[in-house]
């Protein structure tokens, strides 16, 4: 009888991976951004069908973007789909990031990514955060953590961002994500906007609670109809 080997992908060792600061906000468009932002798009486009709703919700200047998380194509579809400027940056696990050389210097070309090593404690990172967020860039946080399991579901958040509102005295924009869970060819894939949650007089943790029901309510009522899985 013959055994099959298993095959184990080294582990990562989070102490070597970068820290935020090492890769620099870009408030500016830039003509790198430009065309990741163009390309996105039209490859998003071509593969499914995006609706966007509330778009008039979008603050003109900086703000943390919080939404539910489903899938992989969640970030690329936000950052295909709102205003250029305030520009995006995604809060992201640098470790996926840093195993695909030709994304890894995408993304030090570009900026656009803050880079999270869960694990490890990161001094540089709410710093980092502030700092972005003072220069007049969106933050996207995707505060559960990870992806949902089921399509509706939104699991409960880790508050951080509502902190970050807090310090920076900015709005948290709720956004919900709808149609990414399980993606087939010409799916719709819906964004819906909500209004922006003023920190003013709030504390972190009821712009945590408050940004959570927003986001449930948001929900479209008809979830997606199941297809084959791509």
């Amino acid at each position: 009888m013959t055994s099959v080997a298993t095959v184990v992908a080294p582990a990562i060792d989070i102490t070597t991976l970068p820290c935020a600061a090492e890769i620099p906000v870009q408030a500016a468009v830039t003509p790198e951004f430009r065309r990741i932002r163009i390309g996105l798009g039209l490859a998003l486009r071509s593969l499914f069908r995006i609706s966007v709703s509330g778009r008039e919700n979008i603050p003109t200047g900086p703000y943390i973007l919080i939404a539910n998380h489903l899938n992989w194509v969640d970030a690329p579809a936000l950052l295909a789909t709102f205003p250029e400027l305030p520009r995006l940056h995604v809060l992201g696990e640098i470790k996926h990031i840093v195993k695909k050389p030709k994304l890894w210097d995408l993304v030090l070309r570009s900026g656009g990514i803050i880079p999270v090593a869960n694990g490890r404690h990161d001094d540089t990172l709410r710093s980092h955060i502030d700092s972005a967020l003072r220069r007049g860039v969106a933050v996207v946080i995707f505060p559960e953590g990870t992806y949902e399991e089921r399509e509706g579901d939104v699991l409960p958040f880790k508050k951080g961002f509502a902190h970050f509102a807090v310090n920076n005295s900015v709005p948290v924009l709720p956004v919900a994500i709808s149609g990414t869970k399980r993606l087939w060819l010409r799916k719709r894939l819906r964004i819906i906007i909500g209004t922006p949650i003023q920190p003013a007089a709030m504390t972190a943790d009821e712009i945590a609670e408050a940004g959570r029901r927003a986001i449930i309510a948001l929900q479209p009522a008809q979830l997606p109809a199941h297809g084959p899985h791509i």
